[in-house]
């Protein structure tokens, strides 16, 4: 077995012997797996990429977190580390915010939301 998985398989182990009774009727074991695996993710900060928009990112180069426009993905080879304090302000005065109008074209979450509420609902019966 790969030693890579054995911090996690720990964690399941842990939690199995742990889980409560109540939580353990309501999901399937592939529920609950998945459920661990997005804790294993959260306890050590695996894949935390997420920064907030034109932030520079703690990185050689010291690339910056750049909003991209949809016509912006079909540059080829775009990738994560393009854009970096020594060139984003060039891409700052050649184009518009890409977010504008966002508040414009934004939906709630509520029926989202509700129907996940259904769907959960479901499971549990």
């Amino acid at each position: 077995m790969n030693d890579r998985f054995a911090p996690f398989i720990a964690g399941v182990q842990a939690n199995c012997h742990t889980a409560d009774a109540k939580h353990a009727r309501s999901m399937t074991l592939c529920t609950y797996l998945l459920e661990m695996r997005e804790l294993y993710r959260w306890e050590h900060a695996y894949a935390q990429t997420a920064v907030a928009p034109w932030s520079v990112r703690p990185l050689p180069g010291a690339p910056v977190a750049v909003p991209l426009a949809w016509r912006d993905l079909e540059k080829p080879g775009l990738g994560p580390r393009d854009y970096t304090v020594r060139n984003v302000f060039r891409r700052v005065s050649r184009r518009s915010d890409p977010w504008a109008g966002l508040r414009r074209r934004a939906r709630s979450l509520g029926p989202a939301r509700e129907r996940l509420e259904r769907l959960r609902g479901a499971e549990r019966a």
